[in-house]
């Protein structure tokens, strides 16, 4: 290593301890009304800097990290005391093979959904797009907008089933297709989520959600709108 490397990782040792005491006592504090917390967002927010990597302190290679196993394990006993057991523990009813607005579901994931998105943030969703959804919708223009800031370069290297490099890529090269693959990808994609029959503003939602699973597809979109439909229904939410 030489001397100005060598140099560089001290200052980033020394900022990255500074951060990891800083948030320590973050957390400290926080965990000591952990058990008066009903507020699921906030739990939420307390994992994520229980397991939170800082990016403005990285180098290549190196991350602020907190591996807190205890700390983690009481939130989440905290967060799962507040859920109910039928969100939990309900898996919706997806068929093996089943197609729905000409998307094969994903069965596997039912049981997972619950995982990664807390019971607060599911019905804060639900009532707003499908219980008491926005009387107008966003037009093609608006969408198109809110899809170009928020999914990243993914939508533009899967097909709308979710295979990678698929449509598109698939043309010959030295083809105008091929050649434009990356965009006319990343565009066909957003027309063909717009398409699907879910209210628009949970669509663009939907994108965010994808990216905890590295699902980045009009698919696995639609699977959720569908995973959300059945699961309202099986909450009895509304009623």
């Amino acid at each position: 290593m030489d001397g100005e490397s060598g140099q560089g990782r001290r200052e980033y040792v020394g900022t990255c301890k500074e951060w990891v005491m800083n948030v320590y006592g973050e957390i400290e504090y926080r965990m000591a009304t952990l058990d008066f917390n009903e507020d699921l967002f906030d739990l939420q927010d307390l994992l994520d800097l229980i397991l939170r990597r800082d990016d403005n302190l990285v180098s290549p290679g190196l991350f602020c990290s907190l591996p807190d196993s205890e700390a983690f394990t009481r939130v989440k006993a905290r967060m799962d005391a507040l859920t109910p057991e039928e969100y939990r523990n309900g898996a919706v009813d997806i068929a093996e093979g089943e197609v729905v607005n000409g998307y094969e579901l994903y069965p596997e994931f039912s049981r997972r959904i619950p995982l990664n998105i807390h019971f607060a943030l599911f019905e804060r969703l639900a009532r707003r797009y499908f219980l008491d959804p926005p009387e107008i919708d966003m037009t093609l223009q608006e969408f198109l907008e809110a899809y170009r800031s928020t999914a990243c370069s993914d939508w533009a290297k899967m097909d709308d089933r979710g295979s990678s490099f698929g449509g598109f890529w698939d043309y010959p090269e030295g083809s105008p297709e091929r050649e434009n693959a990356m965009n006319l990808t990343f565009d066909s994609n957003a027309r063909k989520l717009f398409k699907l029959p879910f209210p628009k503003g949970f669509l663009i939602k939907t994108i965010e959600m994808g990216c905890e699973y590295r699902m980045e597809s009009v698919r696995f979109s639609n699977f959720l709108g569908v995973w959300f439909q059945r699961k309202i229904l099986q909450m009895k939410l509304g009623e």
